[in-house]
């Protein structure tokens, strides 16, 4: 679970996490703008397990939004202990390249 802090608004940092999970090639599940809930999940592969992503977004003031981000993998056997952290890390990192090219 990663907690990050964005000096945007909520549509736009509900935009911007949207096209980070694209380019990501996540598969959009759920989309709820209203309550600020995304809820996608990556496609398996060979040697690499689906992992599912929840992303809540909450408006703190007019111009600072609080993004939480809780991922889950199906771990088996062949999948490293730090998997789920890794995925994690490189969705943020993906996430913040989305927002320098505001």
């Amino acid at each position: 679970m990663s907690k990050l802090n964005f000096f945007y608004g909520r549509s736009s940092v509900f935009e911007v996490s949207l096209q980070a999970l694209q380019r990501r090639k996540y598969k959009v599940l759920e989309t709820d703008p209203v309550n600020g809930i995304i809820k996608a999940k990556s496609k398996p592969g060979l040697l690499k397990p689906s992992v599912a992503v929840e992303i809540h977004i909450q408006q703190i003031s007019e111009q600072q939004t609080t993004l939480d981000i809780h991922s889950r993998i199906n771990k088996n056997w062949l999948t490293p202990d730090n998997y789920e952290s890794a995925a994690e890390k490189k969705f943020i990192y993906t996430l913040y390249k989305c927002f320098e090219k505001r």
